[in-house]
């Protein structure tokens, strides 16, 4: 995959616990401007790679993202707020989205929760800069928590967004609900944050008749799995002619290094979709939060970090 070298001009503290790092061309180069939703992997090491939502859309001077330090940490958060200083240079990959906002004229409503807002302030700035109608309500648990909440006061954002603060259990439910009552003509969510509030949200928006197809969602984390362990099988793999068997507890990523076999990945929790893989028979079960509804259906495709089979036996092009 195609990387660039980026400089880190600026880190500041934005929010507890989150920091805000801007991102330079380390060259002469313009950087590729990014689309609202779009995200890059940052190469923190050779082997630690994680992605972050880009911030600012459309600039291609320099990347604005937002890095909340999660407990415990994978070893990405930690690095960037421990490791990282201004001045360092990093690689990074060409902006890419599986969050692309609809440029349809449609009513959005953007719906963040902590640092979920990174996404959302993308969105919400490229609608505010050509008047297209939107909303957009940050749930968070203070106004010390909330990343960015003082670009959403001051810009041209302010009239659109509402900060929910300080909201949990039934008031939260309650919110929520009062939030998606109501659906202006054709009107999209989209929705990104913690994912039990990500699942609150959802519920309750198709409780009061928002179709699914008009909820689209970015998880930073892994949603709510299936049982870890389910029955063995056979994975075959086409073009190696390799076969193995894979335990009830093991994932078809770790079988396939068990072979030996070298296989891209980056986040290994079935959400960014580096490691997807095509599907040439048997029926994947999938446990990923990256595929669409349609691609899950059709069952071409899967991600071998977090998925397995639903038969007894599995092949993939590999």
């Amino acid at each position: 995959m195609e990387t660039m070298s980026v400089k880190v001009r600026s880190i500041r503290e934005d929010a507890i616990g989150i920091r805000v790092f801007e991102l330079a061309a380390a060259d002469s180069h313009a950087l590729p401007a990014a689309a609202p939703g779009d995200h890059i992997d940052v190469h923190i090491t050779e082997d630690l790679v994680r992605q972050y939502s880009i911030c600012n859309p459309g600039c291609d001077t320099h990347y604005v993202i937002g890095i909340k330090r999660v407990e415990p940490s994978r070893g990405g958060s930690e690095a960037m707020h421990q490791v990282v200083r201004e001045g360092d240079v990093l690689r990074i990959g060409r902006p890419r989205s599986n969050f692309r906002l609809n440029d349809d004229g449609r009513p959005k409503l953007l719906i963040a929760g902590g640092i979920g807002i990174t996404p959302i302030l993308s969105m919400a700035t490229a609608l505010a800069a050509r008047n297209a109608p939107f909303r957009l309500h940050y749930f968070a648990q203070s106004p010390e928590h909330a990343a960015f909440r003082r670009q959403l006061a001051r810009s041209e954002l302010a009239p659109h967004a509402r900060l929910r603060l300080r909201l949990a259990g039934g008031a939260l439910e309650r919110a929520v609900s009062l939030l998606t009552e109501s659906r202006q003509a054709d009107e999209e969510i989209y929705l990104c944050g913690p994912a039990p509030f990500m699942a609150l949200v959802q519920q309750s928006a198709l409780d009061h008749g928002w179709p699914a197809a008009a909820i689209r969602t970015e998880y930073f984390a892994a949603a709510p799995a299936a049982p870890a362990a389910s029955a063995p099988f056979t994975l075959r793999l086409q073009r190696s002619g390799l076969s193995t068997e894979v335990a009830s507890h093991e994932t078809i990523l770790a079988a396939l290094r068990r072979l030996g076999l070298p296989v891209r990945t980056s986040c290994e929790q079935g959400i960014c979709g580096t490691c997807e893989a095509r599907v040439l028979s048997g029926t994947p079960e999938h446990r990923d939060s990256y595929l669409s509804e349609e691609e899950s259906r059709s069952g071409r495709k899967i991600c071998v970090c977090v998925s397995r089979s639903k038969g007894r036996e599995l092949v993939l092009d590999l």
